[in-house]
Protein backbone atom coordinates (compact mmCIF):
# COMPACT_ATOMS: atom_id res chain seq x y z
CA UNK A 1 0.00 0.00 0.00
CA UNK A 2 1.42 3.45 -0.85
CA UNK A 3 2.17 5.71 2.11
CA UNK A 4 0.55 8.68 0.36
CA UNK A 5 -2.33 9.02 -2.07
CA UNK A 6 -1.45 10.30 -5.56
CA UNK A 7 -3.86 13.15 -6.37
CA UNK A 8 -2.42 14.00 -9.78
CA UNK A 9 0.52 13.03 -11.96
CA UNK A 10 1.95 14.33 -15.20
CA UNK A 11 5.11 14.58 -17.30
CA UNK A 12 6.00 17.87 -18.97
CA UNK A 13 9.13 19.58 -20.35
CA UNK A 14 11.38 16.81 -19.03
CA UNK A 15 9.87 16.87 -15.55
CA UNK A 16 8.00 14.06 -13.83
CA UNK A 17 5.35 15.62 -11.62
CA UNK A 18 3.22 14.18 -8.84
CA UNK A 19 0.97 15.69 -6.20
CA UNK A 20 0.29 13.54 -3.18
CA UNK A 21 -1.91 13.80 -0.08
CA UNK A 22 -2.07 11.87 3.17
CA UNK A 23 -5.33 10.11 2.28
CA UNK A 24 -7.64 9.84 -0.71
CA UNK A 25 -10.43 11.56 1.23
CA UNK A 26 -8.40 14.57 2.39
CA UNK A 27 -8.44 16.23 -1.01
CA UNK A 28 -5.53 18.63 -1.38
CA UNK A 29 -5.27 19.61 2.26
CA UNK A 30 -1.70 18.96 3.49
CA UNK A 31 -0.68 17.93 -0.02
CA UNK A 32 2.80 18.28 -1.46
CA UNK A 33 4.42 18.45 -4.88
CA UNK A 34 7.10 15.99 -5.92
CA UNK A 35 8.96 16.90 -9.11
CA UNK A 36 12.04 15.32 -10.64
CA UNK A 37 14.17 15.99 -13.69
CA UNK A 38 17.24 13.82 -14.04
CA UNK A 39 19.12 13.96 -10.75
CA UNK A 40 17.24 17.05 -9.60
CA UNK A 41 14.32 16.34 -7.24
CA UNK A 42 12.03 18.89 -5.64
CA UNK A 43 9.65 18.44 -2.69
CA UNK A 44 7.30 21.35 -1.98
CA UNK A 45 4.79 21.16 0.91
CA UNK A 46 1.57 23.08 0.29
CA UNK A 47 0.04 23.17 3.74
CA UNK A 48 0.34 26.96 4.08
CA UNK A 49 -1.15 27.83 0.68
CA UNK A 50 -4.69 29.26 1.12
CA UNK A 51 -5.87 28.15 -2.34
CA UNK A 52 -4.69 24.63 -1.71
CA UNK A 53 -6.61 24.15 1.54
CA UNK A 54 -9.89 24.89 -0.24
CA UNK A 55 -9.28 22.85 -3.40
CA UNK A 56 -10.28 19.23 -3.77
CA UNK A 57 -8.66 18.34 -7.08
CA UNK A 58 -6.08 19.35 -9.69
CA UNK A 59 -7.42 20.48 -13.06
CA UNK A 60 -4.07 20.83 -14.87
CA UNK A 61 -0.37 21.44 -14.30
CA UNK A 62 2.48 22.35 -16.60
CA UNK A 63 6.08 23.59 -16.53
CA UNK A 64 7.20 26.88 -18.06
CA UNK A 65 10.78 25.88 -19.01
CA UNK A 66 12.37 29.35 -19.53
CA UNK A 67 11.57 30.35 -15.94
CA UNK A 68 11.61 26.87 -14.33
CA UNK A 69 8.17 27.56 -12.92
CA UNK A 70 5.55 24.89 -12.27
CA UNK A 71 1.97 26.10 -12.73
CA UNK A 72 -0.85 24.18 -11.04
CA UNK A 73 -4.51 24.93 -11.75
CA UNK A 74 -6.81 23.68 -9.01
CA UNK A 75 -10.47 22.68 -9.02
CA UNK A 76 -11.46 24.91 -11.93
CA UNK A 77 -15.08 23.71 -11.95
CA UNK A 78 -15.69 24.26 -8.23
CA UNK A 79 -15.32 26.81 -5.43
CA UNK A 80 -11.70 25.81 -4.80
CA UNK A 81 -10.53 27.13 -8.17
CA UNK A 82 -7.18 28.84 -8.27
CA UNK A 83 -3.55 28.80 -9.34
CA UNK A 84 -0.28 27.98 -7.61
CA UNK A 85 3.12 28.95 -9.04
CA UNK A 86 6.15 27.01 -7.81
CA UNK A 87 9.81 27.82 -8.49
CA UNK A 88 11.40 24.45 -9.26
CA UNK A 89 14.93 25.77 -8.70
CA UNK A 90 14.34 27.04 -5.17
CA UNK A 91 11.56 24.58 -4.26
CA UNK A 92 9.19 27.25 -3.00
CA UNK A 93 5.75 28.60 -3.77
CA UNK A 94 6.15 31.94 -5.54
CA UNK A 95 2.50 32.95 -5.38
CA UNK A 96 -1.01 31.58 -5.21
CA UNK A 97 -4.10 33.10 -6.77
CA UNK A 98 -7.69 32.41 -5.83
CA UNK A 99 -9.59 32.93 -9.09
CA UNK A 100 -11.84 31.25 -11.65
CA UNK A 101 -11.91 30.55 -15.39
CA UNK A 102 -8.11 30.59 -15.46
CA UNK A 103 -6.78 30.40 -19.02
CA UNK A 104 -3.08 30.11 -19.86
CA UNK A 105 -1.50 31.76 -22.89
CA UNK A 106 -0.13 29.46 -25.64
CA UNK A 107 3.41 29.71 -24.26
CA UNK A 108 2.22 29.28 -20.67
CA UNK A 109 3.71 32.56 -19.43
CA UNK A 110 0.48 34.42 -18.73
CA UNK A 111 -2.71 33.26 -17.05
CA UNK A 112 -5.90 35.30 -17.48
CA UNK A 113 -8.69 34.97 -14.97
CA UNK A 114 -11.76 36.46 -13.37
CA UNK A 115 -11.29 37.36 -9.73
CA UNK A 116 -12.90 34.75 -7.58
CA UNK A 117 -16.26 34.88 -5.91
CA UNK A 118 -18.29 31.89 -4.80
CA UNK A 119 -21.98 31.20 -4.41
CA UNK A 120 -21.65 32.42 -0.82
CA UNK A 121 -20.19 35.82 -1.76
CA UNK A 122 -23.35 37.90 -1.85
CA UNK A 123 -21.80 41.12 -0.53
CA UNK A 124 -20.94 43.61 -3.24
CA UNK A 125 -18.19 44.37 -4.36
CA UNK A 126 -16.87 40.84 -3.82
CA UNK A 127 -19.30 39.56 -6.43
CA UNK A 128 -18.47 42.37 -8.87
CA UNK A 129 -16.40 41.43 -11.91
CA UNK A 130 -12.67 42.11 -12.18
CA UNK A 131 -10.59 40.70 -15.05
CA UNK A 132 -6.87 40.28 -14.46
CA UNK A 133 -3.74 38.52 -15.71
CA UNK A 134 -0.72 37.14 -13.89
CA UNK A 135 2.80 36.63 -15.24
CA UNK A 136 4.01 33.28 -13.87
CA UNK A 137 7.65 34.18 -14.63
CA UNK A 138 7.58 37.20 -12.33
CA UNK A 139 10.35 37.38 -9.78
CA UNK A 140 8.20 39.67 -7.66
CA UNK A 141 6.28 36.94 -5.86
CA UNK A 142 4.29 38.66 -3.14
CA UNK A 143 4.08 41.91 -5.12
CA UNK A 144 1.64 40.20 -7.47
CA UNK A 145 -0.93 41.06 -4.80
CA UNK A 146 -2.86 44.30 -5.33
CA UNK A 147 -4.42 46.46 -2.59
CA UNK A 148 -7.72 45.07 -1.32
CA UNK A 149 -10.45 46.91 0.59
CA UNK A 150 -10.46 44.08 3.13
CA UNK A 151 -8.05 41.32 4.13
CA UNK A 152 -8.39 38.74 1.39
CA UNK A 153 -6.24 36.50 -0.80
CA UNK A 154 -8.06 37.21 -4.07
CA UNK A 155 -6.65 40.53 -5.31
CA UNK A 156 -3.74 39.29 -7.40
CA UNK A 157 -2.07 40.03 -10.71
CA UNK A 158 -2.61 42.99 -13.03
CA UNK A 159 -6.10 44.31 -13.75
CA UNK A 160 -6.80 44.27 -17.49
CA UNK A 161 -10.39 45.54 -17.52
CA UNK A 162 -12.80 47.26 -15.11
CA UNK A 163 -11.74 48.97 -11.87
CA UNK A 164 -10.19 46.95 -9.09
CA UNK A 165 -12.26 46.38 -5.97
CA UNK A 166 -10.11 48.90 -4.13
CA UNK A 167 -11.06 51.56 -6.69
CA UNK A 168 -14.73 50.52 -6.67
CA UNK A 169 -14.88 50.78 -2.88
CA UNK A 170 -13.11 54.15 -2.79
CA UNK A 171 -15.54 55.60 -5.35
CA UNK A 172 -18.56 54.17 -3.55
CA UNK A 173 -17.49 55.53 -0.16
CA UNK A 174 -16.79 58.98 -1.61
CA UNK A 175 -20.18 59.11 -3.33
CA UNK A 176 -22.28 57.76 -0.45
CA UNK A 177 -20.29 58.68 2.65
CA UNK A 178 -20.64 55.11 3.96
CA UNK A 179 -17.88 53.61 6.07
CA UNK A 180 -18.04 50.33 4.16
CA UNK A 181 -18.63 49.37 0.56
CA UNK A 182 -20.20 45.99 1.37
CA UNK A 183 -23.77 45.93 0.05
CA UNK A 184 -25.59 42.61 0.65
CA UNK A 185 -27.54 41.23 -2.26
CA UNK A 186 -26.37 43.72 -4.90
CA UNK A 187 -25.97 41.99 -8.25
CA UNK A 188 -22.75 42.35 -10.26
CA UNK A 189 -22.97 44.94 -13.00
CA UNK A 190 -20.74 43.19 -15.54
CA UNK A 191 -20.73 39.71 -17.01
CA UNK A 192 -18.53 37.99 -19.57
CA UNK A 193 -20.22 36.71 -22.74
CA UNK A 194 -17.22 34.77 -24.08
CA UNK A 195 -14.37 32.65 -22.77
CA UNK A 196 -10.92 34.16 -22.38
CA UNK A 197 -9.27 33.63 -25.77
CA UNK A 198 -5.54 33.97 -26.43
CA UNK A 199 -5.37 34.93 -30.11
CA UNK A 200 -1.58 34.70 -29.84
CA UNK A 201 0.99 34.34 -27.05
CA UNK A 202 0.76 38.02 -26.04
CA UNK A 203 -2.81 39.00 -26.99
CA UNK A 204 -5.92 38.21 -24.96
CA UNK A 205 -9.47 38.88 -26.16
CA UNK A 206 -12.91 38.47 -24.63
CA UNK A 207 -16.41 39.97 -24.73
CA UNK A 208 -18.09 41.49 -21.69
CA UNK A 209 -21.42 43.26 -21.13
CA UNK A 210 -22.49 46.07 -18.83
CA UNK A 211 -25.96 45.10 -17.66
CA UNK A 212 -26.84 48.57 -16.35
CA UNK A 213 -25.80 50.53 -19.44
CA UNK A 214 -26.90 47.70 -21.74
CA UNK A 215 -23.75 47.70 -23.80
CA UNK A 216 -21.20 45.12 -24.83
CA UNK A 217 -17.46 45.52 -25.44
CA UNK A 218 -14.79 43.47 -27.14
CA UNK A 219 -11.65 43.73 -25.02
CA UNK A 220 -8.21 43.25 -26.53
CA UNK A 221 -5.23 43.20 -24.14
CA UNK A 222 -1.69 43.20 -25.55
CA UNK A 223 1.12 42.17 -23.20
CA UNK A 224 4.75 43.10 -23.65
CA UNK A 225 6.93 40.03 -23.03
CA UNK A 226 9.90 42.30 -22.29
CA UNK A 227 8.14 43.73 -19.23
CA UNK A 228 7.53 41.87 -15.99
CA UNK A 229 3.97 42.91 -15.19
CA UNK A 230 4.00 42.21 -11.48
CA UNK A 231 7.35 43.85 -10.79
CA UNK A 232 6.54 46.96 -12.85
CA UNK A 233 2.80 47.64 -12.42
CA UNK A 234 3.13 51.21 -13.71
CA UNK A 235 5.11 50.29 -16.80
CA UNK A 236 3.70 50.31 -20.34
CA UNK A 237 3.76 46.53 -20.42
CA UNK A 238 0.01 46.23 -20.87
CA UNK A 239 -2.09 47.88 -23.56
CA UNK A 240 -5.87 47.42 -23.39
CA UNK A 241 -8.27 48.44 -26.16
CA UNK A 242 -12.06 48.36 -25.77
CA UNK A 243 -14.26 48.17 -28.87
CA UNK A 244 -17.94 49.06 -28.28
CA UNK A 245 -20.19 46.28 -29.58
CA UNK A 246 -23.67 47.65 -28.95
CA UNK A 247 -26.81 47.64 -31.05
CA UNK A 248 -27.89 51.18 -31.95
CA UNK A 249 -31.35 51.90 -33.28
CA UNK A 250 -30.41 55.38 -34.48
CA UNK A 251 -27.95 54.07 -37.05
CA UNK A 252 -25.17 56.36 -35.84
CA UNK A 253 -21.51 55.71 -36.45
CA UNK A 254 -19.95 52.95 -34.41
CA UNK A 255 -16.37 52.53 -33.18
CA UNK A 256 -16.80 48.77 -33.18
CA UNK A 257 -18.97 45.94 -34.49
CA UNK A 258 -22.77 45.99 -34.24
CA UNK A 259 -23.68 43.39 -31.63
CA UNK A 260 -27.30 42.46 -30.90
CA UNK A 261 -28.94 43.93 -27.82
CA UNK A 262 -27.49 42.66 -24.56
CA UNK A 263 -31.04 41.87 -23.48
CA UNK A 264 -30.84 38.89 -25.86
CA UNK A 265 -29.08 35.91 -24.29
CA UNK A 266 -26.31 35.61 -26.88
CA UNK A 267 -22.75 34.50 -26.26
CA UNK A 268 -19.50 34.35 -28.23
CA UNK A 269 -17.68 31.05 -28.49
CA UNK A 270 -14.83 31.86 -30.93
CA UNK A 271 -12.53 34.86 -31.28
CA UNK A 272 -9.83 34.71 -33.95
CA UNK A 273 -7.49 36.99 -35.85
CA UNK A 274 -7.60 37.21 -39.65
CA UNK A 275 -4.19 36.34 -41.08
CA UNK A 276 -4.66 38.70 -44.03
CA UNK A 277 -5.43 42.01 -42.34
CA UNK A 278 -4.92 41.27 -38.62
CA UNK A 279 -8.54 42.06 -37.76
CA UNK A 280 -10.29 40.29 -34.91
CA UNK A 281 -13.49 38.36 -35.64
CA UNK A 282 -16.04 37.16 -33.11
CA UNK A 283 -18.44 34.27 -33.68
CA UNK A 284 -21.81 33.97 -31.94
CA UNK A 285 -22.72 30.61 -30.45
CA UNK A 286 -26.43 30.96 -31.24
CA UNK A 287 -28.20 31.97 -34.44
CA UNK A 288 -29.13 35.65 -34.27
CA UNK A 289 -31.13 37.50 -36.95
CA UNK A 290 -28.86 40.54 -36.65
CA UNK A 291 -25.81 38.42 -37.55
CA UNK A 292 -26.93 35.90 -40.19
CA UNK A 293 -23.48 34.49 -40.85
CA UNK A 294 -22.54 34.28 -37.20
CA UNK A 295 -19.29 36.26 -37.63
CA UNK A 296 -18.65 39.94 -36.90
CA UNK A 297 -15.39 41.79 -37.64
CA UNK A 298 -13.80 43.95 -34.93
CA UNK A 299 -12.00 47.09 -36.24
Amino acid sequence: MPSRHVVAAAADAGWTLAITAETASSGLDAARIEASSGAHTVHVPLGDVPVWRMARAVSAMYVHPPSSRLVVLTDQDHDGSGLIVVDLQTARVVTSVRARHMTASPDGRYVAFEEYFSRLDSDWPWNETVYAVVDVTSAAGETMRRPCPFADDRCQGRVIHLPSRQEVCATYRERTGNATCLVPGREPQHARRSPFVWVDAQTLAFVTVDRVRERADVIEARLDPAVELAAAPDSPGLEVTSYPCTSRADGGERAGPACPSVRVAWSVDVIRRDDADGRLWIHFRHRIPEVPGGWLPVP
